[in-house]
């Protein structure tokens, strides 16, 4: 029933989906959902058979919200990858909590994520929760003149609160990683001494909140003072 008024909903333009974590059978059938007037998603998932976005087509979705707690990540990439296939969304905004740290090392998490970051390109605004220590994942959003993920990000948030609040871990992160990613993706006015930021949108804003930092040389401060550039830092404790 669930599944076949989705399918009558031709014209929505917002949708919350949260599904049951003890399973729901109707799309172990995997069917398929066109909806094309989609704006706005958010999914929260539990298992890896029940993720709906391998039922759907979304071909005008700019939102995206997904929280992902099952174990199996493989199949979120496939399910995501093969969503971006069929929609070609130009998604403007992806908010991504994935709760899978038991039976993966960081280097394996921080891989699929980027995967599925490849997936959207157009990006301009992206919260990510992690649920593993983020160093690895700054990495790889660094901009050099062989690595450009994510060109037109603007605003970035990485929150470690919800992980905190609900597993009672914090993370380290590094300030003086954090703060490489940022100048790689801010430039002062006027600036074009590196060759690929014209293909770059200049990062506005970021948030950092729920890290312990290790900010031994003024890390922190040094964005903070950065010209156009809006630092929101709320850290979980002092880090000596």
């Amino acid at each position: 029933m669930f599944v076949g008024i989705l399918q009558q909903c031709k014209q929505l333009v917002n949708l919350e989906i949260h599904l049951p974590s003890n399973g729901f059978i109707g799309l172990r059938t995997r069917p398929l959902i066109l909806l094309p007037t989609l704006r706005s998603l958010e999914v929260i998932c539990s298992n890896a058979a029940d993720n709906i976005l391998r039922c759907f087509t979304t071909p005008l979705l700019q939102q995206l919200s997904l929280r992902y707690d099952s174990q199996d990540l493989d199949s979120l990439v496939t399910d995501l990858t093969a969503f971006q296939q069929r929609s070609s969304t130009p998604l403007s905004s992806l908010k991504l909590h994935i709760l899978c740290c038991a039976d993966y090392e960081v280097e394996i998490i921080t891989e699929k994520v980027i995967e599925i970051l490849s997936l959207f390109p157009a990006i301009h605004s992206l919260e990510i929760h992690p649920s593993f220590t983020p160093d690895l994942l700054i990495q790889a959003m660094t901009c050099t003149e062989g690595q450009l993920a994510l060109p037109n990000l603007k605003e970035l948030v990485l929150d470690g609160y919800p992980n905190y609040y609900l597993t009672g871990k914090d993370y380290c992160l590094s300030g003086s990683g954090f703060k490489a990613m940022v100048l790689s993706r801010w430039w002062p006015d006027g600036d074009g001494s590196a060759s690929f930021r014209n293909v770059l949108s200049r990062l506005q804003k970021v948030t950092l909140r729920g890290f312990r930092v290790s900010d031994l040389a003024g890390d922190i401060t040094h964005v903070s003072a950065l010209s156009g550039l809006v630092l929101d830092y709320t850290p979980v404790k002092e880090w000596w």
